[in-house]
């Protein structure tokens, strides 16, 4: 009767061990199946993450440029206002000259015929 026992105990002990080895590789193809759909989900997000920052990365060029195009348009501007107003000051100047000269009674500008 012992021996039986033992063969019970045995058969038993295999059908565990067959059992444990089944939920291991269960287990582990489990394992395998979530480690490489984070493996993939995390490529994703870094493509993502890159793309976010490529086109971030545009939109600070693409500003910094029009800023800087809109600065050397200003200094452009501040230059005619500056020559205009140099212009202007001068044909004031003359004008008035013509005005003192014309009311002391001498020609400054030949008059046309």
């Amino acid at each position: 009767m012992n021996g039986s026992i033992d063969n019970l105990r045995e058969v038993v002990l295999t059908d565990a061990r067959a059992l444990a080895y089944e939920i291991m590789q269960d287990a582990k193809k489990e394992s395998d199946k979530v480690t490489a759909e984070a493996t993939a989900r995390m490529a994703e997000d870094r493509a993502a993450a890159m793309a976010n920052a490529e086109t971030q990365a545009e939109r600070q060029r693409q500003r910094l440029l029009a800023e800087a195009e809109a600065e050397v348009q200003r200094e452009r501007l501040v230059g005619r206002e500056e020559m205009i107003g140099k212009v202007l000051d001068e044909a004031r100047k003359r004008l008035r000259a013509a005005a003192s000269d014309s009311a002391k009674g001498r020609r400054r500008f030949p008059v046309r015929r």
